[in-house]
């Protein structure tokens, strides 16, 4: 696959808006901050909206627990994809 054939079959929402895609790939919006999740809104309306682009499956996961802990900053740059 081409360059976002790594998104393929998982929810990685918090690791496209951090671009730490080794220990954020989760769909915890926990902590993230309000421009964070504004550019997820776009990356959804985007791929929503286009026309080359179209659903072929669905992520199903279990609920994040509310009692667990959000997930960190993502300070270190050997976290981020290159």
């Amino acid at each position: 696959g081409g360059g976002y054939s790594f998104f393929s079959g998982k929810d990685a929402s918090r690791s496209y808006v951090t671009g730490c895609f080794e220990t954020h790939l989760t769909h915890d919006l926990r902590g993230l901050t309000r421009e964070q999740l504004k550019d997820l809104e776009n990356w959804v309306s985007f791929y929503r909206d286009h026309h080359t682009y179209y659903r072929v499956g669905r992520v199903v996961h279990k609920p994040i627990d509310p009692n667990s802990p959000i997930p960190p900053p993502c300070n270190d740059a050997s976290d981020k994809k290159s």
